[in-house]
């Protein structure tokens, strides 16, 4: 699993899958971004400083635990 981020971060395992975390322009193909109805009071800027990108929704699934939203970035 890849996670976008915006600063370096060491990869993580939990329960058998590695998240690698890496953000390089023009790399990416694709985007997904899973919404819980929680707030945690704080926390990191999902975009901050990544810059515009036009991105094209691809698939929405709506549950009561999360939205999961896939977009197709538009070059």
């Amino acid at each position: 699993m890849f996670v976008l981020t915006h600063h370096p971060r060491e990869p993580l395992v939990l329960e058998g899958t590695t998240f690698t975390f890496y953000l390089r322009a023009g790399l990416l193909d694709e985007l997904q971004v899973h919404v819980a109805p929680r707030l945690l009071g704080g926390g990191t800027r999902l975009f901050d400083g990544v810059g515009p990108a036009d991105l094209e929704i691809v698939r929405t699934v709506e549950s009561p635990a999360a939205t999961h939203i896939r977009y197709r970035v538009v070059r």
